[in-house]
């Protein structure tokens, strides 16, 4: 799959929805009325701003904004429900830890003189 295509349909999809996307922000907390979230403040280079919203989606990677919320959850001390995606990295082969790819001139193999 490719990823660029992917996020230049979601982006497409998105604006076709009318939904108003704020990039670049930091959430730091919710605005909670009887127990439903209504909004959200952020601050950004413009500075602090709050959001009222009918729908409001905690985009944050850690659920910052669900916590800020009042929401239940469970402290882990390693991301394990994150996924990460490294690019142009080739997998290592633990059975041929000296295997090297071309060097260049001048340079020395790491794994030299052991």
């Amino acid at each position: 799959m490719d990823a660029e295509a992917v996020k230049y349909l979601m982006v497409e999809m998105i604006q076709e929805a009318g939904v108003n996307v704020f990039l670049h922000c930091w959430g730091v907390d919710s605005i909670v009325n009887d127990h439903t979230v209504q909004g959200t403040v952020f601050e950004s280079k413009s500075g602090r701003q709050a959001i009222l919203a009918k729908t409001v989606v905690d985009a944050t990677g850690d659920g910052d904004l669900f916590a800020a919320a009042g929401a239940e959850f469970e402290h882990r001390s390693h991301n394990i429900g994150l996924v990460t995606r490294v690019g142009n990295l080739d997998r290592a082969d633990r059975r041929r830890p000296n295997r090297c790819q071309a060097q260049a001139p001048g340079t020395r193999d790491a794994g030299a003189g052991r």
